[in-house]
């Protein structure tokens, strides 16, 4: 979950340049509007796509470093404290 308001994200700044192009080329709003709604979702769901990515691999390196962690503490049962820098 740490990265559930990145498509949010994603989806405001593209909207915002999307915004914009639109009035630097002077389009129609009409126009201008149904350009923006294709990049909203398009961004939107290349968000999606990267906030899954994302959370998957960082769960992944979380597990693993719990695994590290784990057969650590077990390697000092014999009551000497390693001082970790």
């Amino acid at each position: 979950m740490k990265f559930r308001n990145l498509p949010t994200i994603i989806v405001l700044v593209s909207g915002f340049f999307a915004c914009i192009i639109t009035l630097i080329y002077q389009y129609p709003i009409d126009q201008a509007l149904w350009i923006l709604v294709v990049v909203m979702v398009i961004f939107y769901l290349i968000g999606l796509a990267l906030r899954k990515i994302l959370n998957m691999t960082f769960e992944e390196h979380s597990i693993s470093n719990e695994k590290f962690d784990e057969s650590d503490s077990d390697s000092d049962s014999d009551g000497n404290s390693n001082l970790k820098i």
